[in-house]
């Protein structure tokens, strides 16, 4: 049997929070043919991975270009593409040698991802992200194959700086001496003159091109292990600055209307936090039976993480939960040195087993809830005779009307910055599972305005719920793989806890004067912390003199920011910004339904933004038919995994993995 040659390596962004670090959301580019028909498996490895990122204005958009230097039999074939967490893919286009074509973009049922080797399988997984796209692709015979897949999504600004890794490792399914070309190209493009620009590790050159704009090239290289760029920029100082694009072609607009698109971006710079409000911290880590292993140690760390950042003024409490939940303190105390090393020793014990009561621990999390203190959390501690089916079936008679400040702290009400870290796996199992009546709870119990920041560990977590907790309190939602739950998740929020450092301005609002906006998103915009951003999209009708304000609090004084915006009735640049607004108002979506929305009607509005503005959602998917040279439109769907496969039979599958996890 003549052995076909195979596409493998492997690509990381990571996007992160440190000044001049860069932080893990690792994401892996690569792909591999493999036919298990016949005697052994055949790989071989493609000739190019070419990698193009597009940074403006925090927004990242970045182009893979996988390419086969020789031929493939016609057949068909799943495609999967792992796409890094928070990304959408927005683009799939095939080359056969007669120019890029654009797959089709529908909405069918998923296909299976890969076949019945499961070694194989467990292998792929560790370049399997969130959100994969999956792609049905009917493949004509031709001597070459290019892919390019497209996707975007927004970095975050923290301490300061936008930080970012490239990176490009090799598959350990590959043989270390077959090495890919690869090439890294990155282009930066701020609103405001960068200031900083660090630039560390491959064959790398950086390239200033102006005061607002930059490049980073590396020089194609045989991948043999890790090819990596470390990259770090800040912008010029400016207190609070405030701009917004916008982007408007109403004759191509993917909804039909005239309205156009517009995105308001605040920075805030870095604060001495001896300036800003106490906190008060509480974190709610599941340790049901599906954390046991890698996770439940990175828990362990992620709580010993929180204790080493907290301040003097502030409070803190710690709540651990399976089916029941158990509670350091029965409220928020002082985190002075007895009680964190009290602390220190209820994370110790800390283990995994049991189901998960999500209600019951955001519940405990708002301090409206009785906690076991110091019981009931851990199997093994004496004096907790409740049996987990009482535990399963505690009542509102436990629960408080919302936690009350002791009265010493009453002072500080007004300023201090609450908020509930959730760290979750799983979905609901025991006690009330449903999530529009957890929803409903947090809402009922959060009485002190706390702000959730919910972490879903893993791709088992309920992601629409945790993403609702987080938007209606103006928190926000932070979402893992596997791998990553399993390796960086005591690092992501040691992260958080650096976001969470200096709170600048609370409870914003947008207005606008001149002009008519509508679907603004997130809902609620959440706070701006030191070093930090907000981003906020929406859509608006043209107007020729408008301005937008933004008002909240900063601490105990009223905060107030106008920004003039000459809303353009043609502005064809900027096209990132109507795909940003779309991907928002999925998730915006998705979170309804958790909270009870009528789910039918939810998921017609998400097909038909997904259909409109070509990007994969749960319900949309890519596909493409090449038949005899000539293209036509196919169906496909979204589904999870990492293989292209041969659609005909799926215990013989051919696998073409593009992970970028």
């Amino acid at each position: 049997m003549a052995r076909r040659r195979i596409l493998r390596s492997g690509l990381a962004l990571l996007v992160g929070t440190g000044a001049l670090v860069a932080v893990a959301l690792p994401a892996h580019a690569g792909g591999a043919l493999r036919r298990a028909s016949g005697a052994g498996d055949a790989w071989e490895f493609a000739d190019i991975v070419a990698v193009e990122t597009r940074v403006r204005a925090q927004v990242e958009v970045t182009t893979v270009t996988l390419r086969f230097e020789r031929s493939l039999a016609a057949d068909s074939y799943v495609l999967t593409v792992p796409a890094p967490t928070g990304a959408y893919v927005i683009d799939l286009a095939l080359d056969q040698g007669a120019g890029f074509a654009p797959a089709a973009i529908s909405a069918d049922p998923p296909p299976p991802s890969y076949g019945a080797d499961t070694a194989v399988d467990a292998a792929l997984l560790q370049w399997t992200g969130l959100n994969p796209l999956t792609a049905d692709l009917t493949l004509s015979d031709s001597d070459r194959l290019a892919i390019r897949v497209q996707f975007q999504r927004l970095l975050r600004r923290a301490r300061g700086a936008v930080s970012f890794e490239v990176q490009a490792a090799r598959c350990p399914l590959r043989s270390a001496d077959d090495a890919p070309q690869v090439s890294l190209q990155v282009e930066l493009m701020a609103a405001r003159p960068i200031a900083s620009l660090q630039v560390s590790g491959g064959t790398s050159t950086a390239v200033a091109r102006g005061a607002a704009a930059a490049s980073v090239v590396t020089q194609p290289t045989a991948l043999h292990d890790v090819e990596r760029l470390d990259i770090s920029y800040g912008l010029q100082a400016a207190d609070i600055a405030v701009d917004i694009l916008a982007h408007r072609t109403p004759t191509a607009d993917p909804l039909g209307d005239s309205a156009g698109y517009f995105m308001l971006i605040a920075e805030a710079d870095q604060v001495d936090v001896a300036t800003t409000a106490p906190r008060s911290l509480s974190l709610v880590v599941d340790r049901s039976g599906s954390m046991r292993g890698c996770k439940i140690d990175q828990a362990r760390d992620a709580s010993a993480t929180m204790l080493d950042a907290l301040r003097p003024s502030d409070t803190f409490n710690l709540h651990f939960f399976n089916h029941r939940v158990g509670s350091l303190e029965a409220a928020p105390v002082p985190a002075d040195r007895q009680r964190i090393d009290s602390a220190r020793d209820f994370v110790a014990a800390l283990d995994a087993d049991g189901s998960t009561n999500l209600n019951e621990a955001v519940i405990a999390g708002l301090g409206g809830h009785t906690p076991h203190q110091g019981c009931g959390v851990f199997a093994q501690d004496p004096g907790c005779a409740e049996s987990d089916a009482a535990a399963s079936d505690e009542s509102d008679a436990t629960r408080l009307p919302g936690y009350q400040m002791p009265a010493a702290d009453a002072d500080d009400a007004g300023v201090r910055y609450d908020a509930v870290i959730l760290l979750s796996d799983g979905l609901p199992t025991s006690g009330i599972v449903d999530p529009s009546a957890i929803v409903d709870n947090a809402r009922r119990f959060n009485t002190w305005g706390s702000r959730i920041f919910s972490v879903a560990v893993g791709s088992d977590a309920d992601v629409p719920l945790l993403e609702a907790l987080a938007r209606d309190s103006r928190g926000r939602a932070i979402v893992l793989n596997n791998r990553r739950a399993e390796q960086q998740l005591a690092q992501v929020v040691a992260e958080l806890f650096e976001d969470l450092d200096a709170v600048r301005v609370t409870d914003l609002q947008l207005s606008f004067v001149g002009l008519t906006a509508t679907d603004t998103l997130p809902e609620q915009p959440p706070d701006l912390f030191s070093g930090g951003q907000l981003i906020v999209v929406g859509r608006y009708q043209p107007a020729p003199a408008a301005s937008v304000q933004l008002t909240g609090a900063a601490g105990a004084t009223p905060y107030r920011h106008d920004t003039p915006f000459a809303a353009p009735e043609f502005e064809p640049d900027n096209a990132f910004v109507k795909y940003l607004w779309a991907t928002e108002k999925v998730q915006a979506l998705l979170a309804e339904m958790a909270r009870g929305g009528d789910r039918e009607q939810l998921r017609q509005q998400i097909t038909d933004l997904g259909l409109a503005y070509r990007i994969q959602t749960p319900y949309t998917s890519f596909s493409y038919r090449s038949e005899g040279g000539a293209l036509a439109m196919d169906s496909g769907a979204a589904g999870c995994g990492c293989a292209l496969e041969r659609a005909a039979t799926h215990s013989t599958p051919l696998l073409l993995a593009l992970a970028l996890a």
